[in-house]
């Protein structure tokens, strides 16, 4: 937009004079000595930029790619355009706002990251300028978990419970972008309701939660199991006393038949020419040995426990005993 300017008299006619005016960026127009107006060069106001005119009167214009650029250039992170000028011969020198968002070599523009910036140009005193806007071209929109790994397929809840999950945006480079503004609806709220990613189970039941960014958009199915019955206590029974363990010492008592033997406990000798010996030991093993003149010696081991009665019966001549 241009703004006129208006007609500008002195005291008297030998008084008028140019009236040089400026806008954003340089010399917009001048107002003559009878007050006619022209323009001078480009320059911009709050709605739009103003051209310049070329030194043949033609108005000079921006082109991208030798189309005459209307509005602001849009490119992509590593996207690239020539720029150039339309209606003049003159060589322009480009300067970029903010090289980090877009940096300029020549006639060569190249998109470095997001952002916002212009592209300028001076032309017979009055600056050209091309608005830049660097975005990445998202191509699909995925619903992830909320610390960013994927999700089952369905996405199983407790009734009761809940689920974290968040919209991500993504593009054929492997590009990300927060989705945090995504539209959520559940294809029945009575099963699985949905706010801001976050999932809550409401009663057993399946549905489908989508999720919108601009005209992308993804589906979530959600599979939602009922609450388990309580299971009953289980009831460990009180164990009762131990038993009394035994204690003290215990007998042994030994028969030998026929005849007669001499007994040795551990090697010691217990008694000499009996038929029967009933002795108390302390609980153990012990070796016992009983010997006849007429007969081999029987050995054998004994073991006595507290409280009770070990008996061993030894029928000499045969090498049985029980």
């Amino acid at each position: 937009m241009i703004h006129r300017p208006q007609r500008v008299l002195g005291e008297s006619s030998s008084d008028r004079r140019g009236v040089a005016w400026a806008g954003g960026v340089g010399a917009i127009a001048v107002v003559a000595a009878l007050g006619a107006w022209a323009i001078l060069g480009g320059g911009s106001d709050e709605e739009g930029t103003v051209p310049p005119p070329a030194a043949s009167g033609e108005t000079v214009a921006p082109t991208v790619d030798g189309a005459v650029l209307e509005g602001a250039l849009t490119l992509s992170p590593g996207g690239a355009a020539v720029v150039g000028l339309e209606g003049t011969d003159a060589e322009a020198e480009w300067t970029s706002t903010d090289p980090s968002v877009a940096a300029v070599e020549g006639d060569r523009v190249e998109a470095v990251a997001s952002g916002d910036a212009q592209l300028r140009t001076e032309v017979d005193g009055a600056v050209v300028t091309i608005p830049i806007a660097v975005r990445v071209a998202w191509t699909a929109l995925e619903v992830r978990a909320a610390d960013g790994s994927a999700l089952g397929s369905p996405v199983v809840i407790t009734e009761g419970g809940s689920v974290a999950t968040r919209a991500v945006l993504v593009s054929d480079d492997g590009s990300e972008g927060d989705g945090a503004e995504a539209e959520w609806s559940s294809l029945d709220a009575s099963v699985a309701s949905v706010s801001g990613g976050a999932i809550r189970a409401e009663s057993p039941g399946a549905t489908v939660l989508t999720a919108r960014v601009g005209d992308f958009e993804a589906t979530v199915s959600v599979r939602v199991d009922a609450t388990p019955a309580p299971r009953p206590p289980v009831r460990v029974p009180t164990p009762g006393p131990e038993p009394a363990t035994p204690s003290g010492p215990g007998r042994l008592v030994i028969l030998i038949t026929p005849g007669w033997a001499n007994a040795f406990l551990d090697g010691q000798p217990i008694g000499e020419y009996l038929s029967r010996y009933e002795i108390e030991l302390e609980a153990g093993t012990y070796r016992l040995r009983l010997e006849n003149p007429a007969f081999a010696p029987a050995d054998t081991t004994v073991t006595i426990r507290p409280g009770e009665t070990t008996r061993w019966e030894r029928r000499l001549g045969n090498g049985s005993d029980s």
